[in-house]
């Protein structure tokens, strides 16, 4: 009361709700009924008095209905205990077609205007415990052959929303267990499945096989407390550094060996450690490095048997064929020289094999475009004979489970996947054949696509490697010299002036000096500190005589040469010169 009845007020149902047990339905059905009756009443006395042509004087149902809801939302009705107690017999009267939404709603429109041991509440909650058992029996039953929780759970799900069973008890303080019957089924299918996911667990051996355990236990134990998870995550880490270090070790570092195999290493490492990895862009770039290197030796081996094939076909199919006895001659040393060529190409199918573009031509050129063409065609048929051997690959209905797949199985697969994808390459639009193995091989061939991509450089085939950069193999991938310019040399510091220190005098007589200091007044030298005067005379003395500073003592200044020369008479010494 006080808010817009729902839609079913005005005729729609709702399955998971109850359809027509809605308690508003039940209101609506009910007045409903009320003003079709008394329309009925009423027509039938207006014929009984001879007015049948007269407007009835009770509104249709509908507009009867329609007034009492609007009735309803003007005026909430202050006292609906009568209603209560009428609509919920109704409901709870029910045997069939009675569901859990239908008495949760009409507990929830009636329980905040009643109290709570109301009998019309009391009556609904008991009512619930019985459609309950009905509705935990219907979901136990369902569930009976469900093998994995996630089955379970669509069952159990799907029928909640028939039933239109709530999360939890609306009533209840302490949120009890709906269905206690299905939640131990489900947790004894939950069991059962982290024992099968930790028994996969200990097979994995790919990053494929990680990320299908890690998928299977998020769908089956979703919300379960489990150590599973991680375990699953140091078994990521763990496998990921043991293909790192395979990748350093097994092929030396730089990698060294044939192409083909170094391309379905760098194909498996990628598939592994993901395209972005830098062991896998650093490995990749030493791929490309080794097969421009082999790819100048081979073009050197090859072209002389390409040229000598080359011309004997041109001679045999000139405009004038040449006379039977020569064209003989020619298709013999044409023979001949194809047989000289086997062994090279041989050897050379094994260091650079089909994913050289330089390869190709030459092989092209020397067999010829149709013993070409047998040749690659041969192949495929042969790559096509292990894909079937191998089976239909992971995630197909007929095919073995994402994850159950062995590791050499799987590293089978992906080469034989990559040769089919040459040969098709290859043989593009030859054939209708070609078109067939494409399609039955489409699975396999979209898998391999990503790691085909990074093995394809820009240049591939182009010899632009110089002589110096194939010199320094050790040099990891990418490394470029970069000139700057050196730093100035400094120049070296002066050598220090050695002084020879004066033999001391020792008890010898003192020695009385005079000097005259030219352009200075006696004034001037009184001006300021007298005593700082004569310490930096005895000091410039000192560094000028090269005598050490404690030999000098007893300075004094006087105003004229004249009183200097007078005292210096007088006491017996020198006079000094000016």
């Amino acid at each position: 009361p006080g808010r817009l009845p729902p839609l079913s007020a005005s005729g729609s149902t709702s399955l998971a709700s109850g359809g027509a047990l809605r308690p508003r339905t039940v209101l609506r059905a009910v007045i409903l009924c009320q003003a079709a009756g008394r329309r009925f009443l009423s027509a039938a006395r207006q014929r009984r008095l001879g007015g049948e042509g007269d407007a009835p004087e009770e509104p249709s149902p509908p507009l009867a209905v329609a007034s009492a809801f609007s009735r309803r939302l003007a005026h909430p009705p202050q006292d609906v205990e009568e209603e209560a107690l009428g609509v919920v017999a109704l409901i709870c009267g029910r045997n069939r077609g009675l569901t859990l939404g239908a008495v949760v709603e009409a507990h929830e429109e009636y329980a905040p205007h009643l109290d709570a041991d109301h009998p019309a509440l009391l009556l609904l909650r008991e009512r619930f415990q019985e459609v309950a058992v009905d509705v935990e029996e219907d979901m136990l039953a369902r569930i009976k052959g469900c093998t994995a929780p996630s089955q379970a759970r669509a069952h159990i799900e799907a029928c909640r929303r028939e039933w239109g069973a709530p999360a939890v008890v609306p009533w209840a303080s302490k949120e009890p267990a709906l269905f206690h019957e299905v939640d131990l089924a489900l947790r004894s299918l939950c069991e059962g499945a982290e024992q099968e996911v930790a028994a996969q667990l200990d097979r994995c051996r790919t990053s494929a096989a990680y990320e299908a355990v890690s998928a299977k236990l998020e769908r089956e134990l979703c919300g379960v407390a489990t150590p599973l998870r991680s375990q699953v995550q140091a078994g990521k880490q763990q496998h990921r550094k043991l293909v790192e270090l395979q990748a350093y070790t097994e092929w030396g570092w730089p990698p060294m060996g044939p192409i083909p195999d170094l391309e379905h290493a760098a194909r498996w490492y990628s598939t592994e450690l993901g395209p972005g990895h830098l062991v896998v862009e650093d490995f990749i770039e030493c791929v490309h490095r080794n097969r421009r290197r082999f790819e100048k030796e081979a073009s050197r081996d090859l072209q002389p048997h390409q040229a000598v094939t080359t011309t004997l076909r041109e001679k045999l199919q000139a405009r004038l064929p040449p006379p039977k006895l020569m064209a003989e001659g020619y298709r013999q040393e044409l023979e001949e020289a194809l047989h000289a060529a086997v062994e090279p190409i041989e050897y050379w199918q094994r260091r650079l094999g089909y994913g050289s573009p330089i390869f190709v031509r030459r092989l092209r050129g020397i067999l010829g475009e149709e013993s070409f063409l047998s040749r690659c065609m041969a192949e495929a048929e042969e790559v096509a004979a292990e894909l079937r051997r191998l089976g239909p690959p992971p995630g197909l209905p007929s095919g073995p489970a994402p994850g159950d797949e062995s590791m050499e199985a799987a590293e089978g697969r992906l080469l034989a996947a990559a040769r089919l994808t040459q040969m098709l390459e290859l043989l593009s639009g030859c054939s209708a054949q070609t078109a067939a193995l494409s399609s039955e091989f489409a699975e396999e061939l979209t898998l391999v696509a990503p790691s085909m991509a990074l093995l394809r450089s820009a240049d591939a085939g182009t010899p632009r490697a110089t002589e110096q950069e194939e010199e320094d193999w050790h040099r990891p991938p990418g490394f470029e010299l970069v000139e700057q310019p050196l730093q100035p040399i400094e120049p070296e510091p002066p050598a220090p002036v050695e002084r020879h220190q004066p033999t001391p005098l020792g008890n010898a007589a003192e020695l009385n000096l005079c000097m005259r200091l030219h352009g200075v007044t006696i004034e001037d030298c009184r001006v300021k500190s007298e005593i700082l005067l004569m310490e930096q005379l005895a000091d410039i003395i000192a560094e000028e005589c090269g005598i050490p500073r404690e030999w000098i003592n007893d300075l004094s200044l006087t105003s004229t040469f004249v009183d200097t020369a007078k005292t210096a008479v007088a006491e017996g010494v020198p006079v000094p010169a000016t």
